[in-house]
Order: C-alpha cells, then sequence, then structure tokens
C-alpha cells in the first residue's frame, strides 16, 4: 500500500497545488468535488498529505488525506496540465498563511469566507477524547497538535499527557468560577433522545454557574477556544469582559463537570437572550441545548426584557 502512495506521489504530487480542485473518496465509497486547502510533509510516513475541503459539505468533514484519495483520472488529467484546476482560492489560501498565527494578544480579523485548516485533531477532557470540528486560534505551541489536554474544571490546556496528569493531582478547583444559580437533580431531561450516548456513572445533578467574564477572564478565554473547536462561525471574543458566561455542568462525584454555555452580553444594544450557545459532542442529545435557551428566556422574564437569540 505505501509503495502504491509513494509511486503516485513520485508521479502526480508535485502537480497538485493549494486551490486545486479534484474529486476525492468519501467513507461511503463514492468520489466528490473538493478543493485542497493546504499540503503538508509528513516525516514520518514520508509521504505528502493533502488538507481537503469538501465542496458544499460542512466544513466540520475537513480532513487531510493522501494522494491516493484522489481519482486517479484526475491526478492524470492535472498531470498533462498542471494549471488546469488552479483557482483564485489559492490565494486565498496564501493570504491565509502570511497573517501567521492568532494569537490572543492579536486577533487576526475575520473573513467568514476563510477556510483554516483544522489546527487540533482531538481534545482529551475528563473522560472522554473528542474529536474536534473547527480550527481555534490556541497558542501556536499549543495549536498544532493531534491530541490537547484540557482541565475539566479550570480549562486550562496542556500538550502532553503526563502534564496534564501532574496539573490533576495539583488542580484544587472542583467547579466554574462564579455563582451557582441552579441545580436539579432530575438531570435526564425529557427531551433526550432514546439513543443519545448514557455515561457510566449517571450525574447526580446538573447545575448551572453564573461567571462575568470580568472577574475570570482567562477562564472565560479558555471557554471561547473549547467553543471554536465546535462552532464554524462563531467569533471569538478576546474581550470577554462585556459578557456573563453560563456554564451547564453535571454533578460527578469529584465535581461539577462543563458540559456547555451560553453567553450574553451585559450591556445590551438590541434585546437578545443570548450571543453564543455550545454544548460539547458528548453532552449532546440529552436536552441540554434546549434546556440553556429556556434559561436565557428565564433571565430575560426577570430583568423585564423581551428578547431572543441573536
Amino acid at each position: 500500500m505505501e509503495d502504491s502512495i509513494k509511486h503516485l506521489e513520485k508521479k502526480f504530487g508535485h502537480d497538485i497545488k493549494k486551490g486545486d480542485k479534484l474529486n476525492c473518496l468519501w467513507k461511503d465509497e463514492k468520489y466528490y468535488a473538493c478543493e485542497i486547502i493546504d499540503v503538508r510533509h509528513n516525516n514520518a510516513k514520508r509521504i505528502s498529505e493533502f488538507y481537503i475541503h469538501y465542496v458544499d459539505f460542512d466544513r466540520r468533514l475537513d480532513q487531510w488525506v493522501g494522494i491516493d484519495s484522489f481519482s486517479k483520472e484526475d491526478l492524470e488529467t492535472k498531470h498533462q496540465n498542471p494549471a488546469a484546476s488552479t483557482t483564485s482560492t489559492e490565494k486565498r489560501s496564501d493570504k491565509m498563511r502570511t497573517r501567521g498565527a492568532t494569537s490572543l494578544a492579536e486577533p487576526a480579523p475575520h473573513d467568514e469566507h476563510e477556510i483554516k485548516v483544522r489546527n487540533v485533531e482531538k481534545i482529551s477532557i475528563g473522560p472522554f477524547e473528542v474529536e474536534t470540528w473547527y480550527h481555534s486560534p490556541y497558542p501556536a505551541e499549543y495549536g498544532e497538535q493531534k491530541l490537547l489536554h484540557i482541565c475539566h474544571y479550570c480549562l486550562k490546556y496542556m500538550r502532553k499527557k503526563k502534564t496534564a496528569l501532574k496539573h490533576k493531582e495539583k488542580c484544587d478547583r472542583t467547579c466554574p468560577p462564579g455563582r451557582k444559580i441552579y441545580e436539579d437533580g432530575n438531570i435526564l431531561n425529557d427531551d433526550a433522545d432514546e439513543d443519545a450516548f448514557r455515561p457510566e456513572n449517571t450525574p447526580e445533578a446538573v447545575a448551572v454557574y453564573e461567571i462575568d467574564g470580568k472577574d475570570a477572564k482567562l477562564y472565560c478565554q479558555n471557554l471561547c477556544l473549547i467553543a471554536k473547536l465546535f462552532l464554524d462561525h462563531k467569533t471569538l471574543f478576546y474581550d470577554v469582559t462585556p459578557f456573563n458566561f453560563y456554564v451547564l455542568t453535571e454533578k460527578q462525584p469529584d465535581g461539577y463537570q462543563i458540559a456547555g454555555y451560553f453567553s450574553k452580553e451585559k450591556h445590551q444594544h438590541y434585546n437578545t437572550n443570548l450571543a453564543c450557545i455550545m454544548v460539547l459532542p458528548q453532552y449532546q442529545r440529552r436536552g441540554y441545548g434546549k434546556f440553556l435557551i429556556s434559561l436565557s428566556y428565564e433571565l430575560s422574564k426577570r430583568e423585564d426584557k423581551i428578547g431572543t437569540p441573536e
């Protein structure tokens, strides 16, 4: 198999560039149109890999593939006419690269049409390893990780498992910062899907914490970074001080573990219940999203305001 890939790469590898459009094999064994977003060399396997976006598919399906995933007919056509499938997107991709790594101190301008390479493949949070969906601007030294370790309680992110285990021994936090505003022992919502994932350790309760972005800036920034891994169109707020965050947790024997959240502006120009909402994939289909939206309406009622989600 490797010999076949190396043979294809030797013949066609130099023909494929960012911005090219080819047909690529999907899990259903059918070929679909895709666009080359980036190219990298895998030193371990000594082959090139291509980051592709399937045209008209959700960006969460973007992935790295080998040259053997492309239609051989397309490769032959490209080899005979190297400039045939080069598009203006190549210029856009080059523009992305020149911006460099995004830092928390200096956010790059947001382009809603820009397709970024997913920089973290998985996160380890609590007992779960979760595949990510989208790019999130973690600092460069953390952003190029196949597996990023995140503390379930303080949301600190770490590159190595060894570091995460040491942190777990020292971390004295057992719940989000802020004020607990809700707790209920009836944790399995009636709206949850029957085939939704059920944890081995059934939570004792669900609880919601209200957190002022001004008082817990680092925690809220880390929360936004996690949310960006699973929300394509989220604008990451580097300045979290104008927002309150309402963090939904599951109560386990060792503490309150984050399951999702929504944010809300403190001083609103428009009457909106929430600015952003996210439930982590491993907690979805349990009715938590509906619960958070309902909670946002109840908070608006207490403020004597009539609002809708942003």
